[in-house]
């Protein structure tokens, strides 16, 4: 017996929350070995009416606020799906214009956006906008050495080689 409709569903949702909390672990056991403190679960920020998945802090003590958005399987893993990218520039977005000065975000993903898609452009604008720090793909080297300046040297350093993001 093959599973169809509302099971079938019902499993891919329970793979997708596997993986986003295996994901989600990742993410915490890397940053921490990069030296950063980071707090061990997602918070809510009522004011605005989001869930930020971490906030870390750098050696020198500023504080990053994360979203982690990635897996290992399927079509369009980590930030090539577009409604998770837009899921992570929207809470970006809305602590970037709330009225009050909350630390600045960074996405940390599995995959990055194709060049030339939807989902590379809402990044670049994000970035280019200050609503978004950085986006750093743990499969990039590239990408985990400003993350490791940033652990260490503060942000702006850290930014050097942030030109080029996406794959081609």
């Amino acid at each position: 017996m093959t599973d169809t409709g509302p099971e079938r569903m019902e499993a891919f949702q329970a793979r997708g929350v596997a993986q986003g909390k295996a994901f989600d672990e990742q993410c915490r056991l890397v940053l921490q070995g990069l030296g950063f403190w980071v707090n061990d679960r997602p918070f809510k920020v009522t004011e605005v009416g989001i869930e930020i998945d971490a906030e870390i802090k750098a050696r020198s003590g500023r504080p990053y606020w994360c979203e982690f958005k990635g897996s290992w399987h399927g079509s369009r893993p980590g930030s090539r799906r577009t409604d998770t990218v837009k899921k992570a520039l929207a809470d970006a977005l809305l602590l970037h214009v709330a009225p009050v000065d909350y630390p600045p975000v960074l996405l940390i993903t599995s995959h990055l956006p194709i060049e030339g898609r939807s989902g590379a452009q809402m990044i670049r604008t994000a970035l280019e906008s200050g609503a978004l720090k950085d986006v750093i793909c743990l499969n990039e080297p590239r990408d985990m050495e400003r993350l490791r300046r940033l652990a260490a040297d503060g942000p702006e350093r850290a930014l050097e080689g942030q030109e080029k993001l996406f794959e081609g």
